[in-house]
C-alpha cells in the first residue's frame, strides 16, 4: 500500500503542475518530459560516500536540490516520518534558503515546498465545467499550484480536504 499511495501522490503532483506553463517560478507545466527527483532512488545505496560528503553542502542532495532550483515534493505518510529523517529537513531548509541567495543577475528566487499526503476526497476546479471528481491524493503547495493559475480561491478549494 505504501508504493501506491506514493505513485498516487506523484500522480497527482502531475495533474496539479501540468497546466500554465508561463508560471516558470512554479517550474511551468509539467510534461512527459519533466523530470522528477526522488530522493530514495537518487543515490547509489552500495556506493554512499559519493552522495553523502563531510560538508552536507557538497553532497549529491544539495547538488539535486541546485539542479531542481529549490522546488522540493515531500511525500508525507500518516505519521508524518520524513521529518525525523534529518536528510529530508536538511533539503527543506535548502529549498527554504538556498532559493533567497542572489542568483548571477542579483536576484532571487522563493523556494517552492509542495507536501503530498494519499487521501481520497472529492475535487471540482472552480474554473471546470466537469463534474466533482474522486481524488486519492492531495497537495499543499507555497504559492499554490499552476493549476490554480494564482488565484487564492482556487488554491483554498484544491487545498481545503488536506488532513
Amino acid at each position: 500500500e505504501p508504493v501506491m499511495q506514493f505513485i498516487q501522490c506523484l500522480e497527482q503532483v502531475v495533474v496539479d503542475f501540468r497546466v500554465n506553463d508561463d508560471d516558470e517560478r512554479m517550474g511551468g507545466g509539467m510534461t512527459a518530459d519533466t523530470p522528477v527527483w526522488v530522493c530514495a532512488y537518487a543515490n547509489n545505496q552500495w556506493e554512499l560516500s559519493d552522495s553523502i560528503t563531510e560538508d552536507p553542502k557538497d553532497s549529491g542532495f544539495t547538488k539535486a536540490m541546485n539542479i531542481a532550483e529549490c522546488r522540493t515534493i515531500t511525500i508525507l505518510d500518516k505519521e508524518g516520518i520524513v521529518f525525523t529523517r534529518i536528510w529530508c529537513v536538511f533539503e527543506l531548509y535548502l529549498t527554504l534558503t538556498n532559493s533567497k541567495e542572489e542568483n548571477t543577475e542579483g536576484k532571487s528566487d522563493d523556494g517552492l515546498w509542495a507536501v503530498y499526503t494519499a487521501h481520497t476526497h472529492m475535487y471540482k476546479h472552480p474554473r471546470s465545467k466537469e463534474p466533482e471528481q474522486e481524488r486519492k491524493a492531495i497537495g499543499v503547495i507555497s504559492g499554490g499550484a499552476t493549476s490554480d493559475y494564482g488565484h487564492p480561491h482556487y488554491i483554498t478549494v484544491r487545498e481545503v480536504a488536506f488532513p
